[in-house]
């Protein structure tokens, strides 16, 4: 049984791709606009980014946000938008590791961050595109 798997065969000459795939957003949280670091002491500790606080978007458009984390804890990655009333997650990535990506679709209004220790504590990197 092939398990839904297409095998694919062509004419062409192998080696390598011409042109690579840039490494996915998530692993190196550094290349995007804004980049903040912190640290989470204790699994449960939770963290805002932008250093502490948030921001008002103007624009309409993509929010890509990226976490790197210690590999031998799970932090997880929030992103919220004030609603008026109180903050409303919009988008998370919550894997089991420390590496997390979100791009989320928006419209204006106040936006944060949030990083949260679903266990382990140590050092952390998020990174922050706006549209």
């Amino acid at each position: 049984q092939a398990y839904g798997l297409t095998l694919v065969t062509g004419s062409g000459g192998g080696g390598p791709d011409p042109d690579p795939d840039p490494d996915p957003p998530g692993t190196n949280c550094s290349t995007y606009n804004n980049v903040f670091s912190w640290y989470l002491s204790y699994s449960g500790a939770r963290d805002y980014e932008p250093n502490g606080s948030y921001w008002y978007e103007s624009d309409s458009g993509t929010h890509q946000g990226c976490l790197n984390g210690p590999s031998n804890a799970d932090f997880d990655l929030y992103l919220q938008k004030y609603n008026g009333a109180s903050w409303v997650t919009v988008a998370s990535s919550l894997s089991p590791s420390s590496n997390e990506t979100i791009t989320y679709n928006g419209t204006p209004g106040y936006y944060r961050y949030m990083v949260y220790s679903y266990s382990g504590s140590g050092n952390y990197t998020v990174g922050i595109n706006a549209p």
